[in-house]
């Protein structure tokens, strides 16, 4: 195994162990992060897309992230750079540790394809 897959191995490690630590909440804001983690073009095919790029934006001022926040910038950053089998792996974990979140975003996923579904509003 290179260096470069042991990385990824321990930030799926992390990111598995954060999810099964959040609550509802969390859980349901990961859910739209990964989505749009995972297909891109999800951005322009709803409000809450735009609404999630405008949130991201750095403005001066602003308190400082919460532990929750930082997570989800570690998991956006690392994903961007994970091969189509770790995610496939990140996805198979999730299954593992929440199924109905996971059939949830197998749905929304699949609902990326078709514009006119609007399901990622929750």
């Amino acid at each position: 195994m290179s260096g470069e897959q042991q990385q990824q191995q321990e930030q799926l490690a992390c990111v598995s162990h954060w999810f099964s630590q959040w609550g509802p909440a969390e859980k349901a804001e990961f859910l739209t992060d990964l989505v749009l983690a995972a297909a891109p073009s999800a951005l322009c095919q709803s409000d809450e897309g735009l609404f999630l790029v405008c949130s991201r934006l750095s403005i001066a001022g602003q308190q400082q992230p919460s532990l929750f926040r930082c997570q989800l910038r570690l998991f956006r950053d690392w994903f961007a750079n994970w091969p189509a089998e770790m995610r496939n792996r990140l996805a198979g974990r999730l299954e593992q540790l929440d199924p109905a979140f996971a059939a949830e975003f197998y749905r929304r996923l699949a609902a990326t394809a078709d514009p006119g579904a609007q399901v990622l509003k929750p």
